[in-house]
């Protein structure tokens, strides 16, 4: 799904060095959750294999690009990040997306794979791991429920469907006013997403879920396998929809089990 928009134009780089290593066997590509940003996985990197060379997704409006304004729409979105992607094409890649993550680095993937059957120069990926992420054909823009934010209250009722990782910031009237407008733009990304049918990608896909998830329901999070050609795999955890946050070394463990059994 590429955009009729423009790419937008920005000094900036999307994509955040969060572990750079020279000679990496492989670019791990992490695509946040709707308000999150690069940062939001720093407490993973130890837990990663030390060959991975790891970078985040640094859209603009949070983090190093705060100042500037978010985007609204997904097509802008991937515009972007697969521009500055195309600087990484020289070792195999590794897409990991976790809620609003999981679509983009689903976009991102069909995008690269499509260049490549074209006989185009594309990003080599190994592996697609999308985390508290239905299906893609179940996504919001798909079926009409709303989730554009248009106020405080708004916004509090949307993040508390999301468990107790939001409460500091739904307690902070301070803080929620300055996180508004990105996670207004954030949700309006959601709602823009049109889903253009099976990708059929030849990536395999592994599916993470939260097994107390109140938004994720585990038979929509499974129906990833109609996706791709390749193996898909579901794998629970015992938490919400931020269950990775109390289990990140056991969720990089089952990634790493996954890739091994891919290899053969």
């Amino acid at each position: 799904m590429m955009p009729a928009h423009a790419c937008p134009t920005t000094e900036a780089s999307c994509w955040a060095p969060l572990r750079p290593v020279e000679n990496a066997a492989a670019t791990l590509f992490l695509f946040p959750y709707a308000g999150g940003s690069a940062q939001s996985f720093l407490r993973w990197i130890e837990h990663l294999p030390p060959q991975w060379s790891v970078l985040g997704l640094q859209m603009p409006g949070r983090g190093t690009r705060w100042s500037e304004a978010p985007l609204r729409h997904i097509g802008d979105a991937l515009a972007e990040l697969v521009a500055q992607q195309a600087q990484h094409l020289d070792r195999p890649a590794l897409f990991w997306g976790h809620s609003l993550g999981g679509i983009l680095a689903y976009e991102a993937a069909r995008h690269w794979r499509q260049l490549a059957r074209a006989g185009r120069q594309a990003l080599d990926i190994q592996a697609l791991v999308v985390s508290a992420c239905v299906a893609p054909r179940y996504w919001p823009g798909q079926r009409g429920n709303s989730v554009v934010i248009s106020g405080r209250q708004d916004l509090v009722n949307a993040l508390r469907r999301y468990g107790d990782t939001f409460l500091h910031m739904i307690e902070d009237e301070e803080l929620l006013d300055f996180v508004l407008p990105t996670v207004q733009a954030d949700f309006e990304v959601v709602e823009s997403y049109v889903y253009p049918g099976p990708a059929q990608l030849d990536v395999p896909i592994l599916v993470f879920h939260g097994e107390e998830d109140q938004t994720v329901d585990a038979r929509k999070a499974s129906d990833w396998r109609e996706e791709t050609q390749a193996d898909c795999q579901l794998r629970g955890f015992a938490g919400g929809h931020f269950f990775f946050v109390e289990h990140e070394a056991e969720v990089v463990e089952a990634l790493n089990a996954f890739l091994s059994t891919q290899r053969g």
